[in-house]
């Protein structure tokens, strides 16, 4: 976890009851009480949550929809006005099953939703963030997103999420808001190769995101 200054930061487990509505009730429960403000659908299963604004200011939003038969997480910007694709073929998708462990690591900026003990399975892993942006660099808006699993009938095989952060290939799902530009990764007819190329960036930068500090 990229631990920046202040706030409140989350380590949190729940065991999963087996439906999307439990799932994206936990996942509220745990993001409010690292920071994040819910905009809309609280107590949905069409939730819209905000992060804190960092002090450059950037600031993002995360939607977790209910599609066939997941949770489907995506990225938008405060306005609405750039939306990453959430449908049963686009974002990142999150399977609700009976008996699973959850735990949600997060601060005001950022979130790992994951299953313990089952890093590679689909549908069981998401990761959210504002990123650190070196001031030499400027964008109006900024954002992160990326899991394991691309819609309710994605049946390929990924990385591990923690793999997934570091490697060149096999991306899982992802989406990357970068200024006024969003970029899908893995929905049909839309491959977004340059968004997961931002992604990669942001993570990989050496030292830029450990040794940032947002207040």
């Amino acid at each position: 976890m990229i631990r920046y200054s202040g706030g409140t930061y989350v380590n949190t487990t729940f065991v999963a009851s087996g439906t999307k509505q439990d799932l994206a009730n936990n996942i509220e429960t745990a993001l409010l009480a690292a920071g994040f403000t819910t905009v809309s659908g609280s107590g949905t299963t069409n939730l819209l949550m905000q992060s804190a604004a960092t002090p450059f200011p950037h600031q993002m939003r995360f939607r977790f929809k209910a599609q066939n038969t997941s949770v489907t997480v995506s990225i938008e910007n405060v306005s609405g006005s750039i939306a990453g694709t959430n449908t049963t073929t686009g974002g990142v998708s999150l399977t609700p099953r009976a008996g699973n462990t959850w735990r949600v690591v997060a601060n005001k900026y950022q979130f790992v939703i994951f299953v313990v003990g089952e890093p590679s399975v689909l549908g069981e892993f998401v990761f959210g963030c504002v990123p650190f942006v070196p001031t030499f660099l400027t964008a109006t808006y900024v954002g992160i997103l990326l899991g394991s699993k691309a819609g309710d009938n994605d049946a390929s095989t990924y990385t591990t999420w923690r793999t997934n952060l570091i490697s060149g290939s096999n991306y899982g799902s992802f989406q990357v808001v970068w200024d006024a530009t969003k970029y899908d990764y893995n929905v049909a007819g839309n491959p977004g190769i340059w968004g997961a190329a931002h992604c990669k960036r942001w993570i990989q930068v050496p030292g830029s995101l450990h040794r940032g500090s947002h207040a």
